[in-house]
């Protein structure tokens, strides 16, 4: 798998809370998804008062678009209203559908495991865990810049590796693991 990513090596501690968020995602492919919708949904509709009928393929087509711009607005929501805040006492989560939160002692370890170009970090306690993305710029298909993830990710790695004291990384299959021993 290789080196051990440099983020897993480093401790870093804090003194004042901070937030990380996740990348904000430019909205132009919402909005483009959405007209989409508005011209399909249009075609079909002109073509139902002019014809009586509508096409199997039409009414599928205008469905999954439909479900393309709901999913990507959710997405976008969520990213919006996601965020993890440190500070000397704890490590807080928090999304829309899930919040998470650990006393530094309660954090057994975090994982990073490969995703893409990037990493995924797992942090685990006994009885309860949350997922990030270590951001990203991933060169889209027409040239432009993706930013995903959350940027300052690796910073946050190293400030949840330091104040939970946790050891050496070691490589297990295709993931990094740092964990400590609380009782």
């Amino acid at each position: 798998m290789g080196n051990i990513p440099p983020f897993m090596t480093r401790s870093t501690k804090i003194s004042e809370p901070r937030a990380f968020s996740p990348a904000t995602v430019n909205r132009k492919v919402e909005i483009k998804t959405w007209i989409c919708v508005l011209a399909i949904a249009l075609v079909v509709i002109v073509l139902y008062t002019q014809t009586g009928l509508t096409s199997f393929i039409s009414i599928f087509l205008l469905a999954i678009i439909v479900l393309s711009a709901i999913l990507i607005s959710f997405s976008n929501w969520m990213d919006t209203r996601t965020f993890v805040e440190v500070s000397p006492a704890q490590l807080r989560y928090s999304s829309p559908i899930r919040k998470v939160t650990m006393r530094w002692d309660e954090v057994k370890s975090l994982w990073a495991t490969t995703a893409g170009r990037g990493w995924r970090i797992t942090v685990l306690s006994d009885d309860r865990h949350f997922m990030y993305r270590i951001g990203d710029q991933p060169d889209g298909n027409t040239g432009q810049t993706i930013n995903m993830g959350f940027p300052e990710g690796e910073l946050l790695a190293q400030i949840i590796h330091g104040m939970a004291g946790l050891g050496k990384s070691i490589q297990m299959d295709n993931s990094w693991q740092c964990s400590t021993d609380h009782s």
